[in-house]
């Protein structure tokens, strides 16, 4: 069957209304365009969840309209996200993920001489593979592996340079 990708992240109260827009406008347009399904589930604390899922290009062309959107209106980090996929299968199965890396952040993600990128592949049990042409991270690996492997990278390239 067809691999089905959900992601979650936390995502400041603030940025939630950016997201959704007047009326929904803009979370069913960003629906329409990539083909995921987005929900917002509004919390009792100061973030909100905001749920995607669907087959994994949908998936990665709503998580950069979500991204794009954050960075945009300037709200909030990537620390905050929290992530998690299911692929079908045995936990023996590896899981393929491709995650999409913002431009800007490439260079924090490859560091001096590759030295980050290097560092995230001996830390994570990952197999990464870049390519800076589409800004796209392959990352591969058992789906627990994955999952903590994409929090890792996300929280690196949250760090503001002072």
């Amino acid at each position: 069957g067809t691999v089905r990708q959900y992601f979650h992240f936390l995502v400041p109260v603030m940025a939630t209304s950016a997201l959704i827009g007047s009326g929904g406008e803009n979370i069913k347009h960003a629906q329409n365009e990539t083909g995921a399904d987005i929900f917002v589930t509004h919390a009792p604390s100061n973030e909100d969840l905001v749920s995607i899922s669907g087959a994994p290009q949908s998936v990665s062309a709503a998580v950069k309209w979500l991204l794009d959107t954050i960075d945009a209106n300037d709200l909030g980090s990537y620390a905050k996200f929290n992530t998690a996929y299911h692929a079908p299968g045995s936990s023996d199965e590896q899981t393929e993920l491709d995650l999409h890396i913002p431009e800007e952040k490439l260079g924090l993600l490859i560091g001096t001489g590759g030295k980050a990128i290097a560092r995230y592949q001996r830390n994570t049990l990952c197999k990464l593979s870049l390519d800076t042409e589409k800004g796209t991270l392959k990352i591969v690996g058992h789906l627990g592996d994955v999952e903590m492997a994409v929090r890792y990278i996300m929280q690196g390239l949250s760090v503001k340079p002072a």
